[in-house]
Protein backbone atom coordinates (compact mmCIF):
# COMPACT_ATOMS: atom_id res chain seq x y z
CA UNK A 1 0.00 0.00 0.00
CA UNK A 2 2.61 2.49 1.10
CA UNK A 3 4.45 1.93 -2.26
CA UNK A 4 1.18 2.58 -4.00
CA UNK A 5 0.79 5.85 -2.23
CA UNK A 6 3.60 6.86 -2.89
CA UNK A 7 3.12 6.35 -6.65
CA UNK A 8 0.09 8.38 -6.36
CA UNK A 9 0.67 11.39 -3.87
CA UNK A 10 1.49 13.70 -6.54
CA UNK A 11 -0.93 12.56 -9.31
CA UNK A 12 -3.32 15.26 -8.52
CA UNK A 13 -5.49 17.02 -5.84
CA UNK A 14 -8.54 19.42 -6.57
CA UNK A 15 -6.77 21.69 -7.04
CA UNK A 16 -3.97 20.61 -9.38
CA UNK A 17 -5.06 18.62 -11.70
CA UNK A 18 -3.14 14.91 -12.86
CA UNK A 19 0.48 16.41 -14.26
CA UNK A 20 -0.01 19.79 -13.02
CA UNK A 21 2.29 19.57 -9.56
CA UNK A 22 5.00 18.31 -11.66
CA UNK A 23 4.66 20.98 -13.89
CA UNK A 24 4.59 24.00 -11.32
CA UNK A 25 7.42 22.21 -9.60
CA UNK A 26 9.62 21.90 -12.70
CA UNK A 27 8.58 25.40 -13.81
CA UNK A 28 10.13 26.71 -10.41
CA UNK A 29 13.17 24.65 -11.31
CA UNK A 30 12.41 22.29 -8.71
CA UNK A 31 12.49 18.62 -8.88
CA UNK A 32 9.61 16.64 -7.36
CA UNK A 33 10.25 12.81 -6.17
CA UNK A 34 9.14 10.34 -3.44
CA UNK A 35 10.45 6.74 -2.24
CA UNK A 36 9.55 3.73 -0.10
CA UNK A 37 11.83 1.90 2.45
CA UNK A 38 10.54 -0.31 5.19
CA UNK A 39 9.65 1.99 7.85
CA UNK A 40 9.45 5.30 6.01
CA UNK A 41 7.40 6.83 2.74
CA UNK A 42 9.00 10.18 1.79
CA UNK A 43 7.71 12.67 -0.41
CA UNK A 44 10.26 15.37 -1.32
CA UNK A 45 10.41 18.23 -3.34
CA UNK A 46 13.94 19.90 -3.93
CA UNK A 47 14.04 23.04 -5.00
CA UNK A 48 15.38 27.13 -4.71
CA UNK A 49 14.96 28.72 -1.09
CA UNK A 50 12.68 32.02 -2.64
CA UNK A 51 10.17 29.00 -4.06
CA UNK A 52 9.72 27.38 -0.76
CA UNK A 53 5.95 28.96 -0.38
CA UNK A 54 5.03 27.31 -3.28
CA UNK A 55 6.74 24.38 -2.58
CA UNK A 56 5.20 23.77 0.67
CA UNK A 57 1.50 24.57 -0.55
CA UNK A 58 1.84 22.14 -3.50
CA UNK A 59 3.63 19.40 -0.72
CA UNK A 60 0.65 20.39 2.13
CA UNK A 61 -1.96 20.14 -0.93
CA UNK A 62 -0.93 16.44 -1.94
CA UNK A 63 -0.89 14.88 1.36
CA UNK A 64 -3.74 16.54 2.58
CA UNK A 65 -6.13 16.08 0.03
CA UNK A 66 -4.53 13.62 -2.75
CA UNK A 67 -7.05 12.20 -5.44
CA UNK A 68 -6.05 8.61 -6.10
CA UNK A 69 -7.70 9.24 -9.30
CA UNK A 70 -8.97 5.08 -10.39
CA UNK A 71 -7.29 5.91 -14.03
CA UNK A 72 -4.43 7.04 -12.34
CA UNK A 73 -4.20 4.11 -10.15
CA UNK A 74 -4.86 1.63 -12.67
CA UNK A 75 -1.83 3.00 -14.99
CA UNK A 76 0.30 3.24 -11.79
CA UNK A 77 -0.13 -0.10 -10.64
CA UNK A 78 1.04 -1.62 -13.99
CA UNK A 79 4.44 0.85 -13.43
CA UNK A 80 4.86 -0.37 -10.23
CA UNK A 81 4.24 -4.12 -11.74
CA UNK A 82 6.51 -3.57 -14.14
CA UNK A 83 8.90 -2.21 -11.14
CA UNK A 84 8.73 -5.62 -9.70
CA UNK A 85 9.65 -7.23 -12.89
CA UNK A 86 12.39 -5.43 -13.11
CA UNK A 87 13.84 -6.22 -9.59
CA UNK A 88 13.61 -9.74 -10.63
CA UNK A 89 16.38 -9.27 -12.64
CA UNK A 90 18.74 -8.09 -10.44
CA UNK A 91 20.21 -10.49 -8.04
CA UNK A 92 21.28 -8.19 -5.59
CA UNK A 93 17.94 -7.06 -5.14
CA UNK A 94 16.55 -10.73 -5.25
CA UNK A 95 19.80 -12.02 -2.37
CA UNK A 96 18.57 -8.89 -0.19
CA UNK A 97 15.10 -10.23 -0.76
CA UNK A 98 15.37 -13.40 -0.06
CA UNK A 99 17.27 -12.89 3.03
CA UNK A 100 14.67 -10.16 4.82
CA UNK A 101 12.06 -13.33 3.89
CA UNK A 102 14.35 -15.43 5.74
CA UNK A 103 15.04 -13.36 8.55
CA UNK A 104 11.85 -11.95 9.35
CA UNK A 105 9.69 -14.64 9.12
CA UNK A 106 6.74 -13.03 11.04
CA UNK A 107 7.35 -9.84 10.85
CA UNK A 108 6.47 -6.79 7.61
CA UNK A 109 10.70 -6.73 6.61
CA UNK A 110 10.00 -10.49 5.54
CA UNK A 111 7.58 -8.96 2.96
CA UNK A 112 8.80 -7.00 -0.61
CA UNK A 113 8.52 -3.01 -0.15
CA UNK A 114 7.18 -3.19 -3.54
CA UNK A 115 4.65 -5.77 -3.24
CA UNK A 116 3.59 -8.56 -5.40
CA UNK A 117 2.36 -8.57 -8.45
CA UNK A 118 -0.64 -10.05 -7.20
CA UNK A 119 -1.36 -8.14 -4.15
CA UNK A 120 -0.55 -4.55 -6.07
CA UNK A 121 -3.43 -5.91 -8.72
CA UNK A 122 -5.54 -6.73 -6.27
CA UNK A 123 -5.59 -2.93 -4.24
CA UNK A 124 -8.41 -1.15 -4.85
CA UNK A 125 -8.91 2.55 -4.71
CA UNK A 126 -11.41 2.07 -1.54
CA UNK A 127 -8.94 0.16 0.10
CA UNK A 128 -6.03 2.93 -0.30
CA UNK A 129 -7.92 5.72 1.16
CA UNK A 130 -8.77 3.82 4.15
CA UNK A 131 -5.17 2.66 4.23
CA UNK A 132 -4.10 6.29 3.17
CA UNK A 133 -6.79 8.22 5.92
CA UNK A 134 -5.51 5.21 8.67
CA UNK A 135 -1.73 5.56 9.18
CA UNK A 136 -0.89 9.47 7.29
CA UNK A 137 -1.69 11.16 10.32
CA UNK A 138 0.06 14.01 11.95
CA UNK A 139 1.71 12.13 14.36
CA UNK A 140 3.45 10.34 11.51
CA UNK A 141 4.89 13.27 9.67
CA UNK A 142 8.36 14.45 10.05
CA UNK A 143 9.42 17.29 8.20
CA UNK A 144 13.03 17.77 6.94
CA UNK A 145 13.84 21.11 5.26
CA UNK A 146 17.54 22.28 4.34
CA UNK A 147 18.72 25.16 2.84
CA UNK A 148 18.33 28.89 3.13
CA UNK A 149 15.11 29.20 5.84
CA UNK A 150 14.07 31.58 8.50
CA UNK A 151 12.70 29.04 11.22
CA UNK A 152 11.05 31.06 12.91
CA UNK A 153 8.90 31.93 10.00
CA UNK A 154 8.97 29.10 8.83
CA UNK A 155 7.57 26.74 11.27
CA UNK A 156 4.37 28.39 12.02
CA UNK A 157 4.08 28.44 7.84
CA UNK A 158 4.33 24.91 8.13
CA UNK A 159 1.62 24.94 10.94
CA UNK A 160 -0.73 26.89 8.94
CA UNK A 161 -0.44 24.69 5.98
CA UNK A 162 -0.76 21.36 7.64
CA UNK A 163 -3.58 22.59 9.84
CA UNK A 164 -5.87 20.35 8.73
CA UNK A 165 -4.13 17.42 8.47
CA UNK A 166 -5.35 14.84 10.78
CA UNK A 167 -3.81 14.89 14.41
CA UNK A 168 -5.31 11.66 15.71
CA UNK A 169 -2.89 9.04 16.65
CA UNK A 170 -2.26 5.99 14.32
CA UNK A 171 -3.29 2.43 15.81
CA UNK A 172 -0.97 0.88 17.53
Amino acid sequence: MCHLIEHMIFKGTPTYPVGEIARKVEASGGDINAYTSFDETVFYINMASRYHEEGLKILADAALNPLFDAEELAREKEVVVEEISRSEDSPAHQVSEDLFKTAFTHHPYGKPIAGTRQSVRAITRQELLAFYKKWYVGPNLIFVIAGDFDAKKLVPELKRLFADFPARRPPQ
